[in-house]
């Protein structure tokens, strides 16, 4: 008996361990905040870390090169900062999901995003054949019921994706923690696509007006726009190599794939104008990044090879 309360003892006691773990790396990154966010919130943002460990170094390196670019003052650009750490969160599924369901939608949310065919022609059981996580992939009948249980199983994989911004919105808007502001910043991530979660901007107006807000789309909604598409893309090697785009690189995919939505959804010029100059200040913040310290070794490299 007292064997099996010893090792009962050792799990929890291992089990606390890793939460407190956890919630230390949390804290550090929100602050006095994260006590004030419900224990529902807390329990998702635990899951996410633990599911989706990328997320955070990806939030990080968004609001570094943010700062570097100076482009807003110290107030408008904490709404930046703040909605940069929610902007995936939605990611771990539906606000009304189990845990069991919130576990699958994470899981689906981290597999590797290099297509074989475009995402609008490939079903949920495609993607979940992609994925990495033998747990995954041994139960995907069982993944499938669940999706079915949850409305998605008619989802192609390009739906599926972009749901994350309206259930980012779902999850957040009752946690009087994060500002209103920040909210609605999140949840416009993918404007741009034409996603727009509750209906907050009004498309039927020259301004693009936020009435929530009584205002236009501004630049705390944009700068949050080209981070999330700059970090999101970074990430995956590009098609046929190994190879992660170079800084450089990954502006020219922005302004090929901004140009390509505004035009494709008829957005205004004056959004374009705006976009495209962020994306000019962008490319000349993104080397002064910790996060490029490879980018700026290679071309010192290159510099002294060519001297010789």
């Amino acid at each position: 008996m007292m064997k099996e309360l010893t090792e009962d003892h050792v799990v929890e006691s291992l089990f606390r361990d890793r939460e407190d773990s956890v919630d230390r790396v949390l804290r550090s990154r929100f602050g006095e905040a994260f006590e004030r966010f419900s224990m529902r919130l807390k329990d998702r943002l635990r899951l996410q870390e633990r599911l989706q460990k990328n997320t955070g170094e990806d939030e990080q390196m968004c609001i570094d090169i943010g700062r570097k670019m100076n482009l807003l003052d110290s107030q408008t650009f904490e709404t930046v900062e703040i909605a940069t750490r929610w902007t995936d969160f939605g990611k771990t599924g539906p606000a009304d999901a189990t845990l069991e369901q919130q576990s699958l939608i994470a899981r689906m949310y981290a597999i590797e995003k290099t297509f074989p065919k475009p995402p609008h022609l490939m079903s949920l059981r495609d993607f979940l054949e992609l994925s990495a996580d033998p747990d995954i992939t041994r139960r995907i009948p069982e993944h499938l019921e669940t999706l079915w249980d949850m409305g998605l199983i008619e989802c192609n994989v390009r739906q599926f994706i972009n749901l994350h911004a309206q259930w980012t919105m779902d999850i957040i808007r009752d946690e009087p923690a994060i500002p209103y502001e920040a909210k609605v910043s999140a949840a416009l991530h993918h404007i741009l696509e034409g996603n727009n979660p509750d209906g907050l901007v009004d498309l039927s107006t020259e301004e693009l007006m936020i009435p929530s807000l009584n205002r236009p789309i501004g630049m705390q909604e944009i700068l949050t726009i080209l981070l999330d598409k700059y970090q999101a893309r970074r990430r995956f090697p590009i098609p046929g190599t190994e190879r992660l785009r170079t800084h450089a690189e990954q502006i020219e995919w922005l302004r090929i794939y901004m140009e390509k939505y505004v035009a494709l959804k008829q957005y205004p010029s004056w959004l374009r104008e705006k976009l495209h100059a962020c994306i000019n200040v962008l490319e000349g913040a993104g080397p002064f990044s910790e996060f490029f310290a490879a980018d700026r070794e290679a071309e010192n490299v290159e510099a002294a090879l060519a001297a010789k």
